[in-house]
């Protein structure tokens, strides 16, 4: 992601062959300035403005949880130099 404020967000697709589960997954992230959502297997991830004076760049992490399987989205976003 760019420093600047992302309110459309990017996409990830979720393949699984735990289709029952699917409905019922989640995205989730610790990371106060990445905002994770899911709708019918398409995870958006959206990201606040990096723009603290001199912000380095910084890396999060969104956990997807299918049923008892997860998966590990890392998202970067650049410096605010």
């Amino acid at each position: 992601f760019a420093k600047t404020a992302d309110s459309t967000g990017k996409t990830v697709k979720v393949t699984t062959n735990d289709t029952a589960n699917l409905a019922t997954a989640t995205a989730t992230t610790t990371d106060a300035w990445i905002t994770p959502t899911i709708s019918e297997g398409v995870v958006t991830v959206k990201v606040a403005a990096n723009s603290e004076a001199s912000a380095p760049a910084r890396t999060g992490t969104v956990t997807v949880t299918v049923g008892e399987k997860t998966a590990t989205i890392t998202v970067k976003q650049a410096a605010n130099a």
